[in-house]
């Protein structure tokens, strides 16, 4: 299976469209996530029927891999969990888990 990761603070563009197409065509998975500044919800009218996409927002991470992540910006100078380095590398642990 392929997954795509993606973070973002906005609703999905037309591009974010077009990548959907082209996932649901082949029966890959997007996977987004969103900030503390946004999105509220990933959707559109404009998604294919039977894309597959699977939007995180920060409330949504789960503790157990916050922690990991967390840890890993300790290592590397950052501190915030909330950081939106630490949504993206968590929608990769995701993006893992769905494949």
């Amino acid at each position: 299976m392929f997954a795509a990761v993606i973070t973002t603070i906005q609703e999905p563009t037309c591009a974010v469209v077009k990548l959907v197409q082209k996932l649901a065509d082949c029966g890959g998975l997007l996977v987004v996530a969103g900030d503390k500044k946004g999105p509220a919800h990933f959707r559109s009218r404009h998604f294919a029927e039977g894309c597959r996409i699977e939007f995180l927002s920060l409330t949504d991470l789960p503790s157990a891999e916050l922690e990991l992540i967390e840890l890993w910006l300790e290592n590397f100078g950052l501190a915030a969990t909330n950081n939106p380095t630490c949504a993206k590398n968590t929608s990769v642990i995701e993006s893992f888990d769905a494949t």
